[in-house]
């Protein structure tokens, strides 16, 4: 079977080791421009943007050592948030793909790798499959036609401008609103854009030093917004990740609302509201879908990842869908999650619906629980399948997920029931028969 370099978010590794090592990066970029030329022609053009961490330049430099030996046109945005990529091929048209150097929500010694189709948004496990198999044939590398970069500084203004233009003018006016930039890469942009739109923001953690990003902060560590919205008493907050793709959001009363309470308040926005699906994830509340249902809408679980969402959405050729990390996308705006975007539609609709402490759903009871790994074994085979099973029969009703977290070392155990206390007794014990099996 080949062997694919993909996981859910692109490719993401520990910097120094395969494939983001010393000796395989220019392979890998010898692998991506070769697919480039195949897939979009020669003197197609790439747009390439990365976040702020430390490791991006010795990426980027690497990778371009083996993509401009091949004919390509890449134009480089610098620091630019991993939605801004989608929405300025989609404003501009002039590109074929982005390729967005990030590892999204992980520390610093972690990068990644995603490509991003102009017209599908990330690109197919085919073409992720073709380009792993460009990488594991070791080509030489060689060609008679080559490669330029060139500064594409203009970008940020852009992804900016696409966003302001869809608000009313002023509409935040008087409103104190936290924001948390995880010191990634909405830390130079976040608080001109709100206060373009009147409101008084107040920014956290925007000093990026290459090696702070989502350190202690950001959408993976809400409570330090939680903890800033109630000491400046502001009207909300919001954190987003390293690459701005991911939002969690705080009311006034400090309550933290993940992707889950966000869909249920942007399906009654006038942009989705004649909708009748949304789009989520097995890892989505199931009190989310009695919501919805509520309102006569129906609700459809995709697997996990935003690119997952983001093929059911253009296939049923909806407008909304997400998942609890804090991945929404609006297809309406781009085919990426977007948290800027986000949290401004969220302000939108408190205020038209004067639902100002983001009052969303009724959750059933959960649990969830992570445990690191050394190595994968199929969860559907031998011992591990007869624990989950064993497990699922414990739960009785209810549901039961359990995966790889293809981000990060993890395997990551949901339990949802009426009894949330049995959930958690059914998870713990899961947990601790799995990590005898895993470790």
């Amino acid at each position: 079977m080949q062997k694919n370099l993909f996981g859910t978010d692109g490719i993401r590794a520990q910097l120094g080791t395969a494939p983001l090592s010393y000796a395989s990066l220019q392979q890998l970029g010898n692998a991506i421009g070769k697919w480039m030329v195949k897939t979009y022609g020669k003197n197609s053009r790439v747009l390439l943007a990365q976040d702020t961490r430390i490791s991006c330049d010795i990426v980027k430099s690497s990778l371009l050592s083996g993509m401009l030996w091949h004919p390509i046109r890449v134009s480089d945005a610098a620091v630019l948030p991993t939605p801004g990529a989608f929405v300025v091929m989609k404003e501009k048209k002039e590109f074929e793909t982005a390729l967005i150097i990030s590892a999204s929500h992980n520390p610093h010694h972690f990068n990644g790798i995603k490509i991003v189709d102009a017209l599908s948004g990330k690109i197919s496990e085919k073409a992720e499959l073709e380009i792993s198999s460009y990488y594991f044939a070791s080509d030489e590398i060689s060609s008679d036609e080559l490669g330029t970069i060139n500064p594409y500084l203009e970008a940020t203004a852009l992804y900016c401008a696409s966003m302001i233009k869809k608000f009313p003018e002023n509409f935040l006016a008087n409103k104190k609103i936290v924001l948390d930039c995880a010191h990634g890469a909405t830390s130079f942009i976040a608080s001109a854009l709100f206060k373009k739109l009147g409101a008084d923001p107040i920014v956290i953690n925007n000093s990026p030093d290459g090696k702070n990003i989502n350190h202690n902060c950001g959408s993976t560590h809400p409570e330090q917004i939680q903890k800033t919205v109630l000491q400046e008493k502001a009207y909300a907050g919001f954190a987003f990740d390293g690459d701005g793709d991911r939002i969690y959001a705080v009311n006034s009363r400090g309550e933290i609302k993940d992707g889950d309470d966000i869909l249920a308040l942007l399906h009654q926005h006038p942009a989705y509201c004649t909708n009748q699906l949304v789009v989520g994830t097995i890892m989505s509340n199931e009190g989310l879908a009695q919501e919805l249902h509520s309102h006569k809408k129906s609700f459809k679980r995709t697997a996990v990842g935003d690119k997952h969402i983001a093929r059911e959405l253009i296939k049923k050729r909806l407008s909304l869908g997400g998942e609890p990390s804090g991945h929404i996308i609006m297809a309406d705006h781009c085919l990426s999650s977007d948290g800027l975007f986000c949290a401004l539609r969220i302000l939108e609709i408190m205020q038209q619906n004067q639902n100002h402490l983001m009052e969303s759903f009724t959750r059933f009871p959960s649990s969830l629980k992570s445990i690191i790994i050394t190595h994968k074994k199929n969860l559907d085979e031998g011992i591990c399948a007869q624990l989950i099973n064993d497990a699922k029969a414990n739960l009785q009703s209810g549901r039961l997920i359990v995966r790889y977290s293809g981000t990060e070392p993890l395997v990551r155990i949901l339990a949802e029931a009426q009894d949330g206390n049995h959930a958690s007794l059914v998870v713990d014990e899961l947990a601790k028969n799995l990590i005898y099996e895993l470790r």
